[in-house]
């Protein structure tokens, strides 16, 4: 196993266990003491002092692909300035008509280059390199110009993989990996095309669905909550399932924003965690406190 395989399994073995505490962002005083009474605080500090460790190493690694960037950018920055030179030298200096093909030929190939490196650094900016699907930060953007640009009613889904701690415990985290990557496939296949699936942190996925009312995706939220409960992970030494909690929340007018929706999808995802976990619940404002 690589030390890269290595560090990513330890983070996110520390993002299984800080996912117990996400709660304690909500305003809900009430809401936060009944859950904390449901967690082990044992290792509560801990876990705070690792996840400080865990966001310096973090922030020396996103200097480092800072720089990686930067240098990538210098690259293309050449390759336009080449480029440009041989633009000029093309009209300057080339007097058969063989050199002006091989000069074409030549700015061609340094434009594809061009083109495939602004391709790779904006697919690696907006991608999940675990399941290969959108990242939180494209979701959060696609989301807010959707919300702008597309007809209502619009649906969303927040979905978590029910006792995920559990599966990385028992049958180690390159299971846990496998689980979302099958996940990961099995959503995509089962969702429209216009739809949108990102991984929103740890175990957590959230999908955008355009012009679907909530019947609509209630029938569609069934669908891959029944074929994830059906769905077996057979690759590794023993095999196992899993199940999932969706939370829905849909927008028939423009009333909410996009960190409202959100957070509507959130609670009702959480509600269906709490009342017993592999089922979907419909977001209520009469009913969300």
């Amino acid at each position: 196993m690589t030390r890269k395989k290595t560090e990513y399994r330890v983070t996110q073995r520390l993002i299984d266990r800080l996912n117990q505490y996400s709660f304690l962002g909500t305003d809900k005083p009430a809401e936060q003491g009944k859950i904390l009474q449901s967690i082990d605080k044992k290792h509560l500090w801990e876990d705070i002092c690792a996840a400080s460790a865990l966001l310096e190493e973090h922030q020396l690694q996103i200097a480092d692909l800072q720089q990686e960037i930067e240098k990538l950018n210098w690259e293309i920055a050449e390759h336009r300035d080449q480029r440009d030179r041989m633009e000029e030298a093309a009209f300057q200096s080339i007097d058969t008509a063989e050199e002006i093909h091989t000069a074409r030929e030549e700015l061609k190939a340094v434009n594809l280059k061009l083109k495939t490196q602004e391709e790779a650094l904006r697919h690696l900016s907006i991608t999940d390199p675990l399941t290969g699907i959108f990242n939180r930060r494209y979701v959060m953007d696609a989301l807010s110009e959707i919300k702008q640009a597309s007809p209502l009613p619009l649906s969303l889904f927040m979905i978590d993989i029910d006792h995920f701690k559990s599966v990385n415990d028992t049958y180690g985290h390159e299971a846990g990996d496998l689980a979302l990557k099958r996940f990961t496939t099995l959503g995509a296949a089962t969702l429209p095309e216009d739809a949108i699936m990102g991984r929103f942190g740890g175990e957590e996925f959230i999908v955008i669905l355009k012009n679907t009312d909530t019947p609509s995706a209630l029938i569609l939220a069934e669908e891959i909550r029944q074929k994830t409960e059906a769905l077996v992970i057979s690759e590794t030494d023993i095999p196992f399932s899993f199940t999932i909690s969706v939370g829905i929340a849909t927008e028939v007018e423009e009333l909410s924003s996009v960190r409202d929706m959100i957070s509507q999808a959130d609670q009702a995802m959480y509600e269906a965690k709490n009342t017993g976990r592999n089922r979907i619940v419909v977001f209520n404002a009469d009913n969300s406190g």
